[in-house]
This record gives C-alpha cells, structure tokens and sequence, in this order.
C-alpha cells in the first residue's frame, strides 16, 4: 500500500469522482475522531520473549483487535460512500483491511509539474537558493542550475557547450573547433540569470569551478554515471508502477564529482 503518516480528507469532500483511496482515507478520519487519534491495530505482534502458548494467545487478542477495528473503518467507507451517491459494497472489506493494515505509513504525495518547475512556480526557487546556502547541497543545487543552463545554451546557439562549431564542411575536429573560454562565460552568463531569477547574488565558488567542469565534459555521457541515474530512475518508476514504499517526491540530481545525491525541490 502506498501509504506512512495519515493525510486524510472528510467525508464530506469526496464525491462520486473521488477515488476509491480518499474514501479509504475518509474512513480512516472518521475511526481516529472516535479513537482519540489511535490508529487501527495492524494485528502483527512486536518483538518479545515469550512460551508458545502466551504467543499463540497474545497473536489471537491482536488479529482480532485489528480485525474490529478494520470492520470499524469499513463502516465508516461504506458511509462516506453512501453520502457521496456510490454504492456501499464498492469498496471491499478486504481492501479496507489492507488498508487499515499500512495506514500507519500512509503518504500522499503531490508534485511540481515540470512547467511550474521551469517558471519557479510553487516555492521552486526560494527552496532552490535555499539548498545554494547549504554547503551539504550546494554542489548538487549548482549541478541543477548548470544543466538548466546547458539546456538553454543548447536552445540558444544549437549545441551543448564544450562542443565542436559547425562549418560549412561539416563539424571542426580538436580544440580548435570550440573556443572554450567563450562557452565558459557564455554558460556562465546564463546560469547567473538563473540566480537573478530566484534572488541569488553572483559570486558562487562552486559554480564557477563546475562551469569548467560542463564545458570541458561538452555534452559527453559517461556510462557509469548513466549506470547509476538508470538505476535510481527504474527503482523509482518500479515505486510508482507497484505502488509500494515511498518515491521521490523531488529533482534528484546526482553529483558524480562527490558521489552524492540531493532532493532539491
């Protein structure tokens, strides 16, 4: 179950549009207003010393403390299901028992889409200058304004920086065919006018040096860093698809430099 804290929602605002899971959530709400707060029971015991026969006795009292109080969330389902014009049984006792078992871990996660991200829209840049001013995430927060920035030259001049020019012959070969120093300041340029854009100054150490760094690389792709983004990507995708354990809800960018990774925004 995707699901650790509780974010819940009345019954009274769902409606027959509603998912099946803020029904779910809507009956969670209304067992913890009759509880005091406390979550249904998951029926599992914790660790503990004891003979066979207490275990055997304790599991029983558990499963069926869990197996009430799942009966109680249901009732609560199968109201806020009715109030809304949908049929009681849509949802089913066992759903409502799965439910009930993880809701102890439930998590609702909503994200930025990637327009409101590239207009830092939604606290994207005040979170973003925030992440600059911590030396724990600077580096990977300047990594992010870079290839935003790499993204824009590539718009701008029609290549990544670092790479050949092209000519009428076709694309030069060597240094000669990229004067360097330039795609330095000309990237530079533009991801100061990122910072302007969320109310960092210039003067960045770090950005400086690992400007150098994106020319120098010029648009190259190592395969073990592809490794390692491929493999975090897959695990996040499986996350969704099976809908268990909690994905990330923010940009993750992967310093390969440090072998560190950041949750910026």
């Amino acid at each position: 179950c995707h699901c650790s804290c509780c974010c819940c929602c009345s019954s009274s605002s769902s409606s027959s549009s509603s998912s099946d899971f803020w029904f779910k959530v809507a009956g969670l709400r209304a067992f913890l207003a009759e509880s005091g707060g406390v979550m249904p029971l998951e029926g599992s015991i914790p660790d503990m010393t004891s003979n066979t026969d207490f275990y055997i006795a304790l599991q029983r009292i558990y499963q069926d403390k869990a197996a009430a109080d799942a009966d109680a969330v249901h009732a609560h389902v199968r109201a806020a299901l009715r109030g809304a014009g949908r049929p009681e049984d849509a949802i089913s006792a066992t759903e409502v028992k799965f439910f009930c078992k993880h809701a102890g871990n439930l998590r609702v996660l909503r994200w930025r889409t990637l327009a409101e991200e590239a207009a830092w829209e939604r606290g994207c840049g005040g979170e973003l200058s925030r992440q600059l001013a911590n030396e724990d995430t600077q580096s990977c927060a300047a990594l992010y304004i870079l290839l935003r920035a790499a993204d824009a030259f590539e718009a701008k001049f029609g290549r990544l920086p670092g790479t050949p020019l092209e000519t009428s012959g076709g694309l030069e070969s060597g240094l000669g065919g990229c004067d360097t120093a330039d795609d330095v300041t000309r990237l530079k340029s533009i991801a100061y006018g990122f910072l302007a854009e969320i109310g960092v100054g210039e003067g960045l150490g770090v950005l400086d040096d690992l400007t150098v760094e994106v020319v120098r690389c010029g648009g190259g792709e190592l395969h073990a860093v592809a490794s390692v983004v491929g493999g975090i990507g897959s695990q996040e995708v499986i996350k969704l698809i099976t809908q268990q354990l909690v994905p990330c809800g923010k940009t993750l960018v992967y310093n390969a430099i440090d072998s560190t990774t950041a949750s910026l925004m």
